[in-house]
């Protein structure tokens, strides 16, 4: 699925591309198909999603260059003499800034609480309140009849995918990477629990790819 999406011969001369970054290290033996390739192509995304990793890490955390230190989230000075739990979790922390940052971002978080908040917002009687302040109003189906009651109301209750969005620039290469980053991911920790013969976490991820 991540080389369907990501590995495209229309993107070799686009930076940061699979495709470019196959032909830049000359991975000849990377194919479009996983199947016919599996090891060549394993190994290669590995190494993609790696690097990708190494270098959100510098950004995010704030490294000048490879031996530098990280000034958006300085060392402890006597980390190195705590415990073997300290230093993970320090370590813990140090990624979840990098998954805050570029993995879950503002949209999809967004809309995964757009998401719950639909399902949670209807009422004990699994009916649909008013959403104006005060309204004691239910309908059994989010649509037409509600709205036109809302607009009755003055003033009328906004929702909330009306509300205006801040107007973002359209980074191609950034969204690309965000994006292969966090398919990379879901892919090594779907590797992790095979390795681990962890069956419960197996399942829950093919869940995830049904989805």
């Amino acid at each position: 699925m991540i080389f369907n999406i990501f590995f495209s011969g229309k993107s070799d001369n686009d930076d940061c591309t699979l495709f470019s970054d196959h032909t830049l290290i000359n991975r000849r033996s990377v194919k479009a198909d996983p199947t016919t390739a599996y090891r060549e192509d394993r190994d290669f995304l590995l190494l993609v999603i790696k690097s990708r990793v190494i270098a959100a890490a510098m950004t995010v955390l704030g490294f000048e260059n490879k031996s530098g230190q990280p000034d958006n989230f300085p060392i402890p000075e006597n980390l190195s003499n705590q415990s073997k739990l300290a230093k993970q979790q320090y370590l813990h922390k140090a990624s979840a800034q990098i998954i805050d940052k570029l993995v879950f971002t503002n949209d999809s978080i967004e809309k995964a609480l757009a998401e719950g908040i639909s399902i949670q917002e209807k009422d004990s009687g699994k009916r649909f309140p008013c959403r104006f302040v005060g309204c004691s109003h239910t309908f059994k189906y989010d649509g037409k009849s509600r709205r036109l009651h809302e607009m009755t109301h003055d003033p009328p209750p906004i929702p909330d995918e009306q509300t205006p969005k801040s107007v973002q620039s359209n980074d191609d290469i950034y969204s690309y990477n965000c994006a292969l980053l966090e398919n990379g991911l879901f892919f090594m920790n779907f590797l992790d629990a095979v390795k681990e013969g962890d069956g419960s976490r197996i399942k829950y991820l093919l869940l995830l790819c049904k989805a």
